[in-house]
């Protein structure tokens, strides 16, 4: 997965380090949670007995099926850290050493390479054991995927090495005793496929152009092929972990010749094992029927790690989207193009959305749809050692764990590494339970099957375009009220991508509207009003749009194939209104604030070349479609943003709060609903319950929405806004995030009230009758003189099918 590639977009920021994650996770919760025992040294967990020898298993159509026929789903873990360095997973959370070649570099450089080569022997003999395989099965688990480094089976001259199946048959082994299938993945291949750390080394990206790097890959390929082809426990070949190069560059006719060749590599000795053809940061739609490449036995693969790395703030109601939308994206996919296909890592991380429970509903879920899963990962060390509620493990070190390749001696090192063989783990119990249980808590439904019936107008000379790569375009026009569904990467850079229904400048020269709802799963995806040269990718454009946490932001183009630039204005939530206005003196953007003021600012580009107008809808997601719904007219409409007669002020109710500095308001409203002072440190917050209403019948989800407004709030800092459901898990009543908006309070716009809102829809399958919504409040490094207020909270709710 990826941990430290450059955004494709400035909207994104660049995508986190796995360590950096995992890191700030372990700090946050190396608390003791509530009592797990340690991993007994008992048969089950130590015992090297054979299991019943384990059936061979062959494609047939979409599924792996047994020797019967039968249809077997693959769920287990990756192995990683044994035979690819990853420095976070030894508790090594050092912005100077983030990947397997730095952290060998520095051994080296401090005791030569013989020694580093013994260091990293006593590893690997004690990182990956029969102990170790047999914990997995005691998951429920049946498979294991094997990330290898291409060092391991060549030498520097690019041959194969005597010993090169060592370590990996001793993984098969050890799985094989244990009742588990393994799945073989070039997780590092040689000259590096991305410039990311998960292929040892940071800023490769070699092999796409480097003939005699992908003349090595095929023959890791051969050779993998030749040994294990009647090899009944390997059940697959991925062929080439996320294959992402450097995020940014198109690569997939290059991916596509290379797996072509592998393929055929791979066939040359083994006409029968599964062969996964691996997504890009574009998905794998692009690939089409693998059969009618000459594929045979083939099939998918991706990795799925939603809410983690900056597509959206963690929450039930955000894996719900993420399901939906991506996940309904590849079902309607392999429908067309029926394959087995491989979710090789996954992870949902947090315990305020579940942990375990989600993890399972993970599992179950992709079950449900065919899929097999492989879970990141299986041990993790950490400094503090015991249990914490990270949830990147299924073991981890009882014991604190010191391992400071910089500065620890030789023999303090060895001693650290020899001892994964023998010491005492501790076991995610919560995960085991969670895994094994017959039943299990619903936390997620199966995708939402998307509405067909939105169709492309052609009303008053409107038409819809799909620019740039995604799925087709489509809207409904109806009087002046609109829907736009739509794919697309970006709206910036050089070039853009997205959904656009427009007409001819002549036809209009003003158009405002009001966004009513956007149904959207990432954080940067953009619905609004643009101005645009063409429907190329890289002309002059002017946009205003409105992201899905409510800020109404303004970019533009000034040149075709020019950057785009952008600024935020306001944060009014939802409804948004907008619009842009053009002359023959130039463009000007129009958008009403949190008040329902209206304001205006000129926007810098040059009209002389534009001449389409229209709503512009980007999911900013590869595959899937965000859609925006509203109003549209050529007039900027008098209506107020704040005037639904169905809220309820919440004012009278009672708040509770934690942290320091905080200050009610009374029932005359003198004062704001809540203020806290400017000088307040820590992360602190507000919250209460509301009761909601009961379910109407069976299969009806309760509306909430809920909205906030500040009326004076420091320039630095983040607040978020968040609602809470209890749920009943292993045994225990906990509050899980339903939905979560986190802002900048340093990039909301204009100075003045800013209005926050959050959309909730509690499940028919919640069975709560309450919600709680909180405001959360963090200062900034930079604190101000002005005191955080909340001048009004509403909240409406109705039921809905």
């Amino acid at each position: 997965m990826p941990r430290s590639a450059p955004s494709v977009s400035r909207h994104r920021p660049p995508r986190n380090l796995r360590w950096a994650v995992a890191a700030l996770l372990v700090l946050m919760g190396l608390q003791p949670a509530t009592a797990q025992p340690n991993m007994p040294n008992t048969d089950h967990a130590s015992s090297t007995s054979s299991s019943p020898p384990l059936p061979q298993l062959r494609v047939s159509g979409a599924n792996l099926v047994d020797p019967e026929g039968e249809a077997v789903l693959l769920r287990g873990t990756n192995i990683g850290n044994w035979l690819l360095i990853e420095p976070w997973m030894f508790g090594i959370f050092n912005d100077d050493i983030r990947d397997q070649h730095t952290f060998l570099s520095i051994l080296v450089s401090r005791f030569g390479a013989e020694r580093t080569d013994a260091l990293m022997e006593a590893h690997r003999t004690g990182w990956f054991t029969q102990r170790d395989a047999n914990h997995i099965a005691s998951f429920g688990f049946n498979v294991v995927r094997l990330p290898i480094h291409y060092s391991h089976m060549l030498t520097d001259d690019g041959e194969l090495r005597d010993d090169a199946f060592r370590w990996i048959d001793l993984g098969i082994d050890y799985a094989e005793r244990a009742g588990l299938y393994t799945i073989l993945d070039l997780h590092g291949a040689p000259g590096g496929q991305s410039v990311d750390a998960p292929t040892g080394r940071l800023g490769q990206n070699r092999l796409w152009s480097d003939p005699e790097m992908q003349r090595r890959t095929i023959l890791i390929w051969s050779a993998l092929a030749e040994r294990y082809a009647d090899r009944a426990s390997v059940a697959a070949y991925d062929l080439l972990n996320e294959p992402y190069g450097d995020f940014g560059t198109d690569i997939r006719p290059a991916l596509i010749d290379l797996l072509g060749r592998l393929h055929d590599a791979v066939r040359e000795h083994d006409p029968h094992t599964l062969v996964l053809a691996p997504g890009t940061i574009r998905g794998v739609s692009f690939y089409g029927d693998l059969a009618e490449r000459g594929w045979t036995n083939a099939g998918y693969t991706e990795h799925f790690y939603p809410t983690i790395f900056g597509d959206a703030s963690p929450s039930i109601g955000a894996h719900q989207r993420f399901v939906d939308n991506a996940v309904q994206a590849r079902s309607e996919f392999l429908a067309r193009n029926p394959a087995p296909y491989l979710v090789g890592e996954m992870n949902p991380v947090f315990e305020h959305v579940g942990g375990p429970a989600m993890k399972r509903a993970y599992f179950d879920l992709y079950d449900a749809l065919g899929w097999s899963t492989t879970m990141w990962s299986y041990k993790l060390y950490t400094p503090a050692g015991g249990i914490n509620n990270d949830n990147w493990w299924m073991v981890a070190n009882k014991d604190p764990f010191q391992f400071d390749i910089e500065r620890d001696s030789y023999e303090e090192l060895l001693s650290a590494v020899t001892g994964f063989a023998t010491e005492e783990l501790v076991v995610d119990d919560d995960l085991r339970r969670a895994m094994t249980s017959p039943t299990a808590t619903k936390l997620l439904a199966m995708p939402a099957q998307t509405d067909a019936s939105i169709n492309t107008t052609a009303q008053d000379d409107w038409t819809t375009t799909t620019i740039g790569e995604g799925p087709a375009a489509s809207s409904q026009l109806d009087g002046t009220r609109f829907e736009v569904r739509a794919g697309g990467r970006d709206i910036f850079g050089t070039t853009d991508s997205l959904g656009f229904m427009s007409r001819t400048l002549d036809r209009s020269t003003s158009l405002f509207a009001t966004i009513d709802e956007f149904d959207a799963q990432d954080r940067f995806a953009k619905a609004g009003v643009m101005l645009r040269a063409s429907n190329e990718a890289d002309p002059a454009h002017a946009l205003i749009h409105v992201f899905r946490d409510g800020r109404i932001t303004l970019a533009w183009r000034a040149e075709t194939g020019g950057a785009t630039q952008e600024r935020t204005l306001a944060t009014t939530g939802f409804p948004a209104r907008l619009g842009l206005t053009v002359a023959s003196d130039g463009v000007t953007a129009v958008f009403a604030d949190a008040t329902g003021e209206r304001h205006t600012t000129a926007v810098p580009i040059d009209t002389s070349n534009t001449s389409l107008l229209g709503i512009a809808v980007c999911a900013h997601e590869p595959e899937v479609t965000a859609t925006a719904s509203g109003s549209l007219g050529a007039k900027w409409s008098s209506a107020t943003t704040n005037s639904s007669p169905t809220q309820r002020s919440a004012v009278s109710r009672e708040w509770s709060s934690w942290g320091d500095g905080w200050q009610f308001g009374d029932a005359t409203r003198r004062v704001p609903v809540a203020q806290r002072d400017a000088s307040a440190t820590g992360e602190a917050g507000v919250w209460q319950d509301i009761e909601l209403h009961a379910a109407m019948e069976p299969g009806t989800s309760r509306h909430v929405r809920i909205e906030v407004t500040l009326g004076s709030r420091p320039g630095a800092g983040a607040l978020e806004l968040r609602a809470e459901v209890p749920v009943r898990l292993l045994g225990d009543q906990r509050w899980l995030a339903l939905e979560s908006q986190p802002y900048d309070l340093g990039n909301m716009g204009m100075p003045g009230p800013a209005r926050m809102t959050l959309t909730v829809d509690v499940p028919a399958h919640f069975d709560s009758q309450a919600l709680r919504v909180l405001v959360v409040h963090t200062p900034g490094e930079n604190a101000t003189d002005t005191p955080l207020s909340i001048s009004r909270v509403a909240i409406d709710q109705d039921v809905r099918d």
